[in-house]
């Protein structure tokens, strides 16, 4: 018996020690190591523990909508450059806060109302949403309720390192870890693309760092899911799997920063 407890939690160390270095990644020099004041200020309008949609800067124009990912940090540095870069812009820009101790479908429920309401606030336009680590593996899941939606065709959805294929982590260990680190820190473990229609999703797009070991598989198509389509015909990939940018000199936190220069093309 004892020979048992000491292999669980083995492997509970296993998993712990991996979802922890996705969630806050390594910090290079040109990440800013403190906001500015507008930065400032604009994290200062998520109330402390908040889940949900905030408002962090109002304008005119397309709604850019930021998803956090597991780690929760105030001013996290992640965001710091690419809010830098996007609240000039003059633009609307939210911010998606969850939790990881609720099931994922708990915060994609969540995020949809987000999203609905956003849409509805600023009709005629198009949102960006921008789903970091993951965040983007929310985003992924709420899109794939919205299909058929009356609004779908006014998201574009882009994931940035984003580990949608997990490590395999295996299903036993969602039991003895999730009162540490969140039932949905385990189902992101365990592969969330399972949780997905597998439907082709439209107006989607990855960019993934190969520096980082865990959202890297996203490009590696048949080595993860062989039976769902493969880099020459990827219909039946989740959304980004058939349209994969590579940070490869980015490390998992200063991703956000480059992909967002990308997509907006700033």
């Amino acid at each position: 018996m004892s020979y048992k407890i000491d292999l669980n939690l083995f492997l509970l160390s296993a998993l712990l020690i991996p979802i922890q270095s996705f969630a806050m990644g390594a910090k290079r020099p040109s990440v800013p190591s403190s906001p500015n004041s507008e930065v400032e200020a604009a994290f200062q309008k998520i109330p402390v523990g908040f889940a949900g949609t905030s408002l962090l800067s109002d304008g005119k124009g397309n709604p850019i909508l930021l998803v956090q990912g597991i780690y929760e940090a105030k001013d996290p540095p992640e965001w710091l450059e690419p809010l830098e870069t996007l609240l000039p812009l003059g633009r609307p820009v939210y911010f998606f806060s969850w939790s990881q101790f609720p099931s994922l479908e708990s915060n994609r429920d969540l995020m949809i109302q987000g999203i609905r309401k956003i849409l509805s606030d600023h009709p005629g336009t198009q949102l960006s949403i921008v789903g970091y680590s993951a965040g983007g593996i929310i985003s992924l899941m709420a899109l794939d309720q919205l299909v058929g939606d009356p609004d779908y065709s006014r998201i574009k959805l882009y994931t940035v390192a984003s580990p949608i294929f997990g490590y395999n982590a295996p299903n036993v260990l969602a039991f003895m870890g999730a009162p540490f680190v969140g039932i949905g820190t385990i189902e992101i473990g365990i592969g969330a693309y399972k949780k997905l229609h597998h439907v082709p999703l439209q107006n989607c797009s990855a960019f993934v760092t190969t520096e980082c070991a865990l959202d890297k598989h996203a490009c590696e198509y048949g080595h993860i899911l062989p039976q769902q389509g493969s880099q020459d015909d990827p219909q039946e990939m989740p959304c980004g799997s058939d349209n994969v940018t590579r940070l490869d000199h980015d490390t998992h936190v200063t991703a956000p920063g480059s992909a967002i220069h990308q997509i907006f093309g700033i």
